[in-house]
């Protein structure tokens, strides 16, 4: 199995934790805690426990859901290879707030709680890096409740497309593809708007010619337009 520990100089997304870090602490990071994989659909953490230990996530990506007392459950976030997850609790002690899951195979790092306070301790690079992460969290936390109240659904289902596309997605020349499987109900739930009002937005932004349907994705043809209609 490849091991990301001995390359620190991999290229991590500037917007995760360890592409926010210079090669120093990206190391540091890398050789902390012990690594694991979790195969697709696997629970890494589950909302309302007790464990207390971070994950550094080396490749794949996951997502966060909250799940409500009828087990009805709203996709809250993704997070990808350079991403730290379960962070709060390992500072903090308290119980788990969000399921999260694999999404497809993954590797990640395992930092007990101990760990990763000494880390931040030792690293103050490390400590503002994970600061500005949760800010960073905080702030897309308050744009979704700006949006629900701002923005009409078909501004919201282009925008988490969009935001989506600029995080994750890839440029195939011809299309964009957003970089990470959706089902509609998650992006219903991210655009904070019913399932069947986002099937409508959809099939508009179909007929438009802003997307294409693809198998088990959608394609985005016509960016600059998608971009308008979000209000980016």
């Amino acid at each position: 199995m490849a091991d990301d520990r001995g390359n620190p100089e991999r290229t991590w997304p500037g917007s995760t934790l360890l592409g926010s870090l210079g090669s120093a602490d990206r190391s540091a990071l890398l050789m902390a805690g012990t690594e694991v994989p979790f195969r697709d659909g696997k629970r890494l953490i589950v909302q309302g426990s007790a464990d207390d230990h971070a994950y550094l996530l080396v490749r794949g990506m996951v997502k966060v859901a909250l799940r409500d007392h009828n087990g009805r459950s709203a996709l809250l976030g993704i997070r990808v290879a350079g991403d730290l997850v379960g962070e709060m609790g390992a500072l903090d002690g308290t119980t788990r707030s969000a399921d999260v899951t694999a999404s497809g195979d993954v590797r990640l790092r395992v930092l007990r709680a101990a760990e990763l306070r000494d880390l931040s301790l030792r690293k103050p690079e490390i400590a503002l890096g994970i600061s500005r992460m949760i800010a960073g969290r905080l702030r897309w936390a308050n744009q979704r409740r700006l949006d629900f109240t701002a923005r009409d659904p078909r501004a919201r289902v282009a925008r988490i497309l969009y935001e989506v596309i600029r995080a994750y997605g890839s440029n195939r020349r011809t299309h964009w593809e957003l970089g990470v499987e959706l089902t509609q109900p998650e992006i219903a739930s991210l655009a904070a708007t019913s399932v069947r009002t986002m099937e409508k937005e959809l099939r508009r932004l179909y007929d438009d010619g802003v997307l294409v349907r693809r198998y088990r994705g959608i394609h985005v043809v016509d960016l600059d337009t998608l971009q308008q209609i979000a209000e980016v």
